[in-house]
């Protein structure tokens, strides 16, 4: 949105550009829910999102709204979460001889959804959503800090 005197509220359609799907991995058989639950404890977060949910589009057609004030440029409205990927080992589990292993895996979740706009450019005080929508959507303008 490009603006050139205060517009007001403005709406924004929602563009998925990814799509993080809580999920555990592991090289054995682990219950998914147990493994969560001991990276909720560790991170002492009890928000992190549950294995196979996915951050749905708000709204029925994910529009979202906000307004600029009298900021005059390109800016962009982003909707994201606070992702978090960690490696993990566990104690033993059973292999398929029967024998018990060590069990290693990742876990990717995510937790607190977070939405805003920004005006394109360098800015460091950026959250990670909005630092990859800079990206993906500002073009040069972001690199050149304009």
């Amino acid at each position: 949105m490009t603006s050139g005197s205060h517009l007001g509220l403005t709406t924004y359609a929602a563009i998925p550009v990814r799509h993080v799907t809580a999920s555990v991995e592991s090289s054995g058989k682990l219950d998914a829910h147990a493994v969560l639950a001991s990276l909720r404890a560790k991170m002492g977060r009890s928000d992190l999102a549950e294995a196979g949910k996915t951050l749905p589009i708000p709204g029925k057609e994910g529009l979202f709204s906000t307004d600029p004030g009298n900021t005059k440029g390109d800016f962009v409205g982003y909707l994201g979460v606070h992702v978090v990927t960690a490696d993990f080992a566990y104690g033993c589990v059973s292999n398929k001889t029967g024998k018990s292993v060590p069990a290693y895996g990742t876990v990717t979740t995510w937790y607190r959804p977070i939405q805003g706009e920004f005006k394109c450019g360098i800015d460091m005080k950026l959250n990670d959503a909005a630092r990859e929508a800079n990206s993906l959507l500002c073009g040069e303008k972001a690199s050149q800090g304009e």
